[in-house]
């Protein structure tokens, strides 16, 4: 029955994995289910076109009502560009303002400016998936090697002895003698990034590697083997392959005012004043490290940096997941998790999280897997602190995209107790946005599969088409 074979290749594709315990998370029953919704509206609607059958499952899905009520109801950011689907159909949803306000002489004006397909964002973290892929192309030349050590091309970090570029893909805890971040400037910054070492295990107990001096040791490897900036390698590695024309280190002048405002982070200090960091104007991250370095005269530091559009990052999801810019046993390599047995305590709790080379993969535990659990064994995504989000299922051909501001005038942090004193200021708490993005990103990944499905049961009708269904929300 063709229904079986569908399911059972979804199956398949769930358990290719070498985390067992992340395919007891959802189960062929939970397939079936959306197979049967599929099937309902196929048969609910017998001479629609396929038009009209995707947006049935739209509906159906109750995608919009979730994305109304963290955008618009309680407006967890400013607003969000998200692009969802397979490499035949992608879903967008613009919602909100890529700008609240400006502060001028200290004083806040209301400057409201809507969301729009080609807004550009600050991707924050997302930039290490860009490190990770640049990495591992070198990987296969026959000159490199990743069980090379760092000092094999950088000897100038002379603490990591020993310390090989695997280690880095896997985020090695690494720490500095000082903060980059405090650094007058960049020669000082980038003595400070010398002096990372290795963290003892007292350092680490209970917990997360996860460290952004990891992928910043990674970028001097890359351009010492490359010869070229970082950027430029990955502008002719990764970008022109795919047609990333709108990503940027640092945006060019005529697009700035396409750039999404992530400045005016909020926090409340234990003083009881407020504190608005207005460190991160247009176009510049609002990575503090990747600032100093260099990011506003266009030096891309590995770990953050780079400003992108969803179309564009649409296009570097469908790129790794065709095998344009990752080859397919790098990309298994970048998929593998690598961290199981890792304890980290997380608010009150020990959990165990999941990374593979500079992403996450799927964790056993759905409240902290950042992937939706329906997702291939395959799967990849990668978050930022500015509200981005992007995850790659290549055995299934899915890619789910989100991009925000929602450090732009929104509360980041508070001393504890101080949730009563955010909601007596009329401020919106962003702290824990992590959770409100993931019940999107979660809902558009169940979407996207039943897409995927009825693709498998349509057959040729919709192979090898290109199509998308732009919404936007008010």
């Amino acid at each position: 029955m063709l229904k079986n074979k569908i399911v059972e290749g979804f199956v398949e594709n769930l358990k290719d994995t070498d985390n067992i315990g992340t395919t007891l998370m959802y189960s062929k029953r939970d397939y079936l289910e959306l197979y049967k919704v599929v099937m309902d509206v196929l048969k609910r609607n017998k001479d629609a076109d396929i038009s009209e059958i995707r947006e049935e499952l739209y509906k159906r899905s109750g995608v919009e009502e979730i994305v109304r009520k963290v955008y618009l109801e309680q407006l967890k950011a400013p607003g969000a560009v998200m692009s969802f689907g397979t490499c035949n159909h992608q879903e967008r949803i613009i919602v909100g303002n890529k700008q609240e306000i400006v502060m001028n002489n200290g004083k806040v004006s209301i400057d409201l400016q809507e969301m729009d397909e080609d807004t550009i964002f600050d991707l924050a973290s997302c930039t290490k998936l860009f490190t990770a892929v640049a990495m591992l192309k070198l990987a296969l030349r026959p000159d490199v090697e990743l069980k090379d050590q760092v000092t094999k091309y950088v000897p100038e970090f002379k603490n990591l002895q020993g310390v090989t570029l695997h280690d880095l893909l896997m985020y090695l805890p690494l720490i500095t003698e000082g903060r980059i971040d405090n650094a007058k400037d960049k020669e000082e910054a980038e003595k400070i990034l010398l002096t990372a070492r290795v963290k003892t295990p007292e350092e680490m107990y209970q917990k997360s590697r996860y460290n952004d001096i990891a992928p910043m040791v990674l970028k001097y490897v890359i351009e010492k083997i490359t010869g070229m900036n970082l950027y430029d390698y990955i502008s002719q590695t990764i970008l022109q392959p795919t047609a990333m024309t709108s990503t940027y280190v640092k945006v060019p002048g005529y697009a700035l005012e396409r750039v999404a405002n992530n400045n005016y982070a909020i926090h409340l200090l234990p003083n009881g004043s407020t504190y608005i960091d207005q460190s991160a104007p247009i176009g510049t991250v609002t990575d503090k490290k990747a600032a100093i370095l260099g990011q506003p005269e266009g030096n891309l530091s590995g770990h953050a940096g780079l400003f992108s559009t969803v179309k564009d990052m649409v296009n570097f999801s469908q790129g790794m997941i065709h095998g344009l810019i990752i080859h397919p046993a790098m990309y298994r390599e970048m998929a593998k998790n690598r961290t199981q047995n890792d304890r980290v305590k997380y608010d009150g709790f020990i959990y165990t999280p999941s990374y593979g080379y500079l992403c996450n993969v799927k964790n056993n535990d759905p409240k902290y897997t950042a992937i939706y659990p329906g997702l291939s064994g395959q799967s990849v995504c990668q978050t930022g602190w500015s509200g981005s989000f992007v995850g790659v299922d290549k055995l299934n051909g899915i890619n789910v995209t989100l991009l925000s501001n929602r450090t732009h005038n929104r509360v980041l942090s508070y001393p504890d107790g101080g949730a009563q004193r955010v909601k007596q200021l009329g401020l919106v708490d962003a702290s824990n946005y992590y959770f409100d993005r993931k019940l999107v990103t979660d809902i558009c990944s169940r979407l996207a599969l039943q897409e995927r499905m009825l693709e498998e049961i349509i057959g040729d009708e919709i192979k090898n088409t290109k199509t998308e269904k732009v919404r936007i929300l008010k």
